[in-house]
């Protein structure tokens, strides 16, 4: 049901791109609710950390994604049930969000947006739960599946410039953590609570110190 919910999100925010020439504009992106890191900061406009999961450019990029959110969100959502999946997809993209915005290029930054961030936060919670589940075959086998998927796809990035790749990067460590301090039901005795508090210490020290270093650029 959650994966639904998200999906009609992405419904909602890309319907006006069907009445414009072109999705890819950033004039358009931005009203829609693009990361802009200049208006976020003198605006205050900091909720662009959240819309960008829920925005794609183009229908490619929509069919692409949804198609990725519902194959891989089905394993995720079973392990970690409906509520769980929700703040671990929310979250990592969050987290991703953030780090994109440390990134940015001051008054010069480019309007941004995609759930890509969310969704290498959802492969990363597999390679998390690796680690964890050491004795689980079906869990290894799918989490060094989605470490080749993650490492051939920032190889690909490496060489597209409109890719923001300090997004994913971000996305993958929010997934990391996340899944760590969420846990999964009924099996938390495999995440012990020191290793929970570290991971929350430690995505609570990430973003904090990415939005400084954001905000210093201006």
């Amino acid at each position: 049901m959650t994966i639904q919910t998200i999906l009609f999100f992405y419904i909602q925010f890309i319907a006006p791109s069907v009445f414009h020439a072109s999705a890819n504009s950033p004039f358009l992106i931005y009203h829609m609710g693009g990361e802009f890191a200049p208006v976020m900061v003198f605006h205050n406009e900091w909720w662009r950390l959240f819309t960008p999961i829920f925005i794609h450019i183009g229908w490619e990029h929509f069919i692409f994604n949804s198609l990725t959110l519902y194959f891989i969100g089905r394993q995720i959502e079973s392990l970690f049930g409906p509520l769980r999946f929700f703040f671990l997809y929310l979250l990592s993209g969050l987290v991703g969000n953030i780090i994109s915005f440390a990134m940015n290029n001051g008054v010069d930054s480019s309007v941004s947006a995609g759930a890509s961030t969310s969704l290498f936060g959802l492969f990363a919670a597999f390679g998390a739960l690796r680690f964890f589940f050491k004795d689980n075959r079906i869990i290894v086998q799918l989490a060094n599946q989605y470490f080749i998927f993650i490492a051939i796809n920032l190889a690909f990035n490496l060489f597209e410039s409109s890719v923001d790749m300090s997004g994913h990067v971000g996305g993958l460590i929010g997934g990391f953590l996340l899944s760590i301090i969420l846990g999964i039901p009924f099996q938390m005795d495999h995440f012990p609570k020191s290793k929970r508090l570290l991971a929350l210490l430690a995505i609570t020290a990430i973003s904090a110190a990415s939005i400084v270093f954001g905000i210093s650029k201006f």
